[in-house]
């Protein structure tokens, strides 16, 4: 709850209700009573306003506030309320949009699996030098360590040992250690955990910041093949003297079905592409250069649902088959190697088995690229004799669409130097595990 105003205009305040969800983003429920001497609540649209809440912070709200008309009351006053989303919120401060940071800290939905398997997490060695650091043309980025920590009153609380000697031996040399270090704190680690930071080289408005955590949250998604989303997005503000903290909450509106995959928990064990498997501070550097070609399949995982129909389908189809044309044109080859070139060179042997598996149904002789190729004119052509669709089934094309998927990642993943081995598990791993007869 709290009280909200357009900047230098605090006299026209009113109430409000502030909620953030994964589903509808940062949204304003608005209340007030309106005067007979002030017609109308002011301002009726703004494009940004503060607020103050009654947990005690400032916050700021990005976007345009568009009032409705006011219900008139008996004796000439008016109330006037309704809810507006708002694209980002920002609470412990007063912001503009022209105002300018050069460091942000996130974590990510599903990244912790992805850097340390949850059993060997709180054996890590808790440190103020990065896991990794990574140089891009618009700033460093880090990979860091941090943890819950509780007061340690005895070392027995975390060691135990079955020989009493040794134990209280141990019990001992702890507490002389904090006899002969009395300002020294000792504390135990939980929950140990990893954020990303982004340390710019020239400071950038909010929005601009945003746009470079959604790109290194992109490109989780691929490396994991899940939707992967941003959490705990803290910006350092650059005063010197008294630098603060600003919690950023942007709206990403997204079906229940999306949230749910990217809550789901991930097995290290079972995770083709992690920390230890690739050199991901080269893979942040090629992914800067590269990530604005690849924004289709990004998409396609960050919004994946795990639901189709025949209409998304088609789509997917005939969308993912241009990627293929696109992979062919970047290395030049011949218009009729447009479908084949990117299969035989990209996918791995058990994703072309699968779609000539696949295939087999349609009674064709021809090549998995050419098959491709009437598939799509088919669904493209409204007039065009649908040969194919009619002996394939809505989970078959479900198929083909996610193998088509995993040759286009397969390309990607490649051009950001992920080794062939790798890659081919990646396929092996997410490809469709059904049996064609």
């Amino acid at each position: 709850m709290g009280e909200f105003f357009a900047p230098d205009d605090y006299e026209n305040r009113f109430s409000g209700r502030l909620s953030y969800t994964a589903e509808d983003g940062v949204e304003l429920d608005y209340f007030e009573i309106v005067t007979p001497a002030k017609q109308h609540l002011s301002p009726r649209i703004a494009n940004i306003l503060y607020g103050y809440l009654n947990t005690g912070n400032r916050c700021t709200l990005f976007g345009e506030l568009s009032k409705g008309i006011s219900i008139p009351l008996h004796g000439g006053h008016s109330i006037m309320h309704g809810r507006q989303g708002f694209p980002v919120l920002v609470i412990g401060g007063f912001v503009s949009s022209a105002k300018v940071y050069s460091n942000v800290s996130f974590t990510l939905s599903g990244m912790q699996e992805f850097f340390t398997p949850k059993k060997r997490r709180n054996m890590l060695k808790l440190s103020p030098e990065p896991l990794l650091k990574a140089k891009t043309s618009y700033g460093t980025i880090g990979i860091y360590n941090t943890a819950r920590l509780s007061p340690l009153l005895g070392i027995e609380s975390l060691v135990h040992s079955d020989d009493v000697t040794a134990q209280q031996k141990l019990i001992n040399a702890f507490k002389e250690i904090k006899n002969c270090y009395p300002n020294s704190h000792f504390e135990s680690k939980n929950d140990l955990s990893h954020y990303i930071t982004i340390s710019l080289n020239h400071e950038k408005s909010i929005k601009e910041i945003l746009k470079h955590v959604f790109d290194i949250a992109g490109l989780f998604a691929l490396l994991t093949c899940t939707p992967v989303y941003p959490e705990n997005i803290d910006i350092m503000t650059n005063e010197q003297d008294d630098p603060e903290i600003l919690k950023v909450y942007p709206t990403m509106i997204r079906e229940q079905r999306t949230i749910g995959l990217a809550a789901r928990e991930n097995h290290y064990v079972l995770m083709p592409i992690t920390y230890s498997t690739i050199d991901l501070a080269k893979t942040f550097e090629a992914w800067h250069a590269q990530s604005n070609a690849y924004s289709v399949i990004v998409s396609a995982i960050q919004n994946e649902t795990g639901f189709r129909n025949m209409h998304s389908l088609h789509g997917e189809i005939v969308l993912y088959s241009t990627q293929l044309e696109y992979i062919s044109n970047t290395r030049v080859r011949a218009k009729n190697e447009k479908y084949d070139y990117p299969l035989q060179t990209y996918a791995s042997p058990k994703v072309r088995a699968g779609l000539k598996q696949l295939f087999e149904k349609t009674n064709k002789t021809q090549t998995l690229g050419e098959t491709i190729s009437d598939l799509r004119n088919e669904i493209a052509h409204t007039k065009k004799q649908k040969k194919l669709l009619n002996k394939l089934s809505l989970q078959d094309l479900a198929d083909i669409a996610r193998y088509l998927q995993m040759t286009i990642i397969a390309f990607i993943l490649t051009e950001l130097g992920i080794a062939e081995a790798t890659v081919e598990a990646y396929q092996n791993k997410f490809m469709p595990k059904h049996e064609y007869r």
